[in-house]
């Protein structure tokens, strides 16, 4: 019967005298990857306000979100997405489907008609 032990860091079975592959990834990690790393940890943890306003001429609307992280002003956002879902009456899902198409699509100007020349 082989024997085998599990990884501590990442739970991996391995077989004796094996050295897991998340460990061989941690040795080769350079200087620059782990200051990077650093860094994003950092901006994650980071204190973060987010304000959503609309402009003049448009109906009233102005939302500050503060959060003490990224994934606390996130989980911000999804009440938000939720709250506007429910009074127009429409799922989160379809909120989040206009967002990404008003996201990626380019911005039409006056003038602009689309057709080629």
């Amino acid at each position: 019967m082989a024997k085998f032990r599990t990884c501590e860091k990442c739970g991996v079975s391995l077989d004796h005298g094996e050295v897991c592959d998340c460990k061989r990834g941690t040795e080769r990690r350079s200087v620059a990857y782990k200051a990077r790393e650093a860094a994003i940890k950092e901006a994650v943890d980071a204190e973060v306000i987010i304000t959503l306003e609309k402009k003049k001429g448009s109906e009233t609307f102005r939302r500050e979100i503060q959060a003490s992280s990224a994934s606390a002003a996130l989980n911000g956002l999804a009440v938000l997405l939720k709250e506007h879902a429910k009074t127009v009456g429409v799922s989160t899902v379809q909120v989040l489907a206009i967002l990404a198409t008003v996201l990626t699509v380019p911005e039409i100007r006056d003038g602009d008609t689309g057709a080629e020349k």
